[in-house]
């Protein structure tokens, strides 16, 4: 593989786990704003909101830009509202940099997917290079089941 692939994976997964940390710490977060688990919770569907609306938005919006700077543009803005949400102790402030930086997450996702696709020595050759987990982990696969069969160790078998 490619060492610019391994660096796509790479942002994908730290933009995928900044993306996790409010489910890890919606008690801090509740109790530091001063405000009820499920409203600390709604900052979740916020991130997703602006994920699934802002995130193709920016990336047409910066679709004739080149890749690697639209991207490492992107992931630059997307780092610098990170680190401010600890700094704010509001909710709405918060809930605002959620919804950017979830707008920014969508437009990664996709950046880095198109990036990884350019990076194939050829058409036909584009399923090698682009990351398999991150297809899978929004496309279905009769490998991952459809709800017969538990896939994953962590998923009940109910």
């Amino acid at each position: 593989m490619k060492r610019p692939l391994y660096w796509l994976m790479i942002t994908l997964l730290i933009v995928a786990m900044s993306e996790l940390q409010t489910m890890g710490m919606l008690p801090d977060m509740a109790r530091s704003l001063d405000t009820s688990t499920a409203t600390v919770g709604m900052l979740i569907s916020i991130y997703s909101f602006g994920m699934a609306i802002g995130g193709p938005l920016i990336a047409w919006a910066l679709r004739l830009a080149p890749p690697k700077t639209a991207l490492l543009g992107v992931v630059a803005v997307y780092a610098v509202l990170e680190a401010a949400v600890p700094l704010v102790h509001n909710y709405w402030w918060i809930a605002t940099l959620r919804l950017l930086t979830g707008s920014l997450g969508g437009a990664v996702f996709g950046l880095t997917l198109t990036m990884a696709a350019r990076l194939a020595p050829s058409p036909d050759r584009i399923a090698s290079s682009v990351p398999s987990w991150a297809c899978r982990s929004v496309m279905p696969s009769p490998r991952r089941g459809t709800g017969r069969r538990a896939s994953s160790p962590w998923a009940s078998s109910a």
